[in-house]
């Protein structure tokens, strides 16, 4: 089934899910943080998709983000076996089953800035990576200690440049 998505990059891939619905069955209009291909299997499901927009969202469980309002649909289809719809990362979403029905869900993550920030954070401190220190700018005698000015922001935000732009073994 992967071979199929070859145009992706293989990191990218997240997981591949066969989901069984009874008839009107599905899990309600909720948010996957994740690029997914549905197949369609046996059955028929309708599905609704929506912009990326603000929406008040939930987690009933960790891998669950349920959205609290109906959206705008933009694709409003129903699936017959065969047919595969694309799903962005972020994107609410919505799939009734219309009959019994057997779906197969190809996602690939998406991350986030923040996730990919954290994965370069511990990636550096397993390595003993990007070692250099923060470092005051000159500071002025009149400087509010409580207070982070202009020229300590940019001191740090060139240090995470520079730890960003450096080129490791690790590359």
């Amino acid at each position: 089934l992967l071979t199929a998505f070859d145009f992706l990059p293989e990191w990218r891939v997240d997981d591949v899910m066969v989901s069984f619905s009874c008839e009107d069955g599905g899990v309600g209009p909720h948010l996957d943080q994740y690029d997914v291909f549905i197949i369609q299997g046996q059955g028929r499901r309708r599905w609704r998709v929506g912009d990326r927009e603000a929406i008040n969202s939930f987690q009933p469980c960790a891998d669950l983000t349920l959205i609290e309002q109906d959206f705008t649909a933009v694709i409003d289809e129903v699936l017959e076996p065969g047919d595969i719809l694309y799903i962005p990362a972020g994107c609410p979403h919505d799939g009734i089953a219309l009959e019994p029905s057997l779906n197969y869900s190809v996602g690939f993550r998406a991350p986030s800035q923040a996730e990919l920030l954290l994965q370069v954070g511990d990636l550096a401190l397993q390595h003993d990576v990007f070692t250099r220190r923060y470092q005051d700018p000159e500071l002025a005698a009149d400087n509010e200690h409580f207070v982070v000015d202009q020229a300590q922001l940019q001191q740090a935000k060139q240090l995470l440049t520079d730890a960003l732009g450096a080129n490791t073994a690790d590359d």
